[in-house]
């Protein structure tokens, strides 16, 4: 696999971890930002190498599709969380990064229906504050 090394060098790649305590929305969209020097890597290494171009057009699309699902549920949620708006710039940028991997994909991701729940409540201002005040006194902030 030629090149394929570079997967790893510093002025390739980046790493981050996700858990509760140190993941945002802007930690997560750094990720999403993240992932476009990443694809357009896998995109050139594709022309130079088959077997990467078979791998990345086999799991490129899913792998990239589960990120951006989870990093805009998570974003949704959180944003619900704080009783905010999980804005509109933070939404198109996790939806062109995936469309640049798979635009079916990305499509999938517009009508996916936990997706669909989560933005429905964020979106609206009575079921996200009916909402915020359910967590804030189940877990005692009052």
């Amino acid at each position: 696999m030629h090149r394929s090394w570079k997967a790893t060098a510093a002025e390739e790649c980046f790493a981050c971890r996700r858990h509760d305590e140190s993941v945002g929305a802007s930690a997560d969209l750094a990720w999403i930002e993240g992932m476009q020097p990443y694809i357009t890597f896998l995109e050139e290494l594709s022309k130079q190498d088959a077997a990467v171009e078979r791998a990345y057009a086999t799991y490129g699309p899913g792998y990239f599709y589960g990120i951006c699902r989870d990093t805009y549920i998570h974003g949704l949620n959180k944003a619900t969380r704080n009783n905010q708006r999980f804005g509109q710039p933070s939404q198109t940028k996790i939806f062109r990064q995936l469309a640049r991997v798979s635009q079916t994909y990305s499509n999938t991701l517009r009508h996916d229906r936990k997706v669909l729940l989560y933005k429905a409540i964020n979106k609206n201002p009575l079921l996200r504050w009916l909402c915020w005040r359910y967590l804030r006194l189940r877990d005692g902030g009052g």
